[in-house]
């Protein structure tokens, strides 16, 4: 908390002495971005840490517990496989091409 504070301290320095004043706008908006976004990326690194050892932490209680394995053997019948009629087996026999070029002859 205190390390969120001193951040929107500085900010607030920032703001005030250099964007406000009007001696180096951008300059100082660049600068308030970079300390903006290392902020959140240290914030980012932080949970994603959390994380992790909430999972290790999860995985380690269900190690202790044994699972039973399932009987997976009769999930499925095995019945015999019948291939899918085609889509155009007798459908091109009904197509005709007109032919619209002259014979020379």
């Amino acid at each position: 908390m205190v390390i969120v504070i001193a951040v929107c301290a500085i900010i607030y320095v920032i703001v005030t002495k250099m964007i406000l004043n009007g001696s180096s706008v951008l300059a100082g908006m660049l600068l308030t971005a970079f300390i903006v976004f290392g902020l959140m990326s240290v914030m980012y690194i932080l949970f994603n840490e959390s994380l992790k050892d909430n999972k290790l932490k999860d995985k380690q209680s269900e190690g202790r517990e044994p699972i039973e394995p399932k009987n997976t053997i009769n999930l499925l019948e095995e019945k015999p496989f019948e291939p899918a009629a085609s889509v155009t087996e007798n459908s091109t026999e009904l197509l005709f091409i007109e032919n619209k070029t002259k014979k020379l002859g």
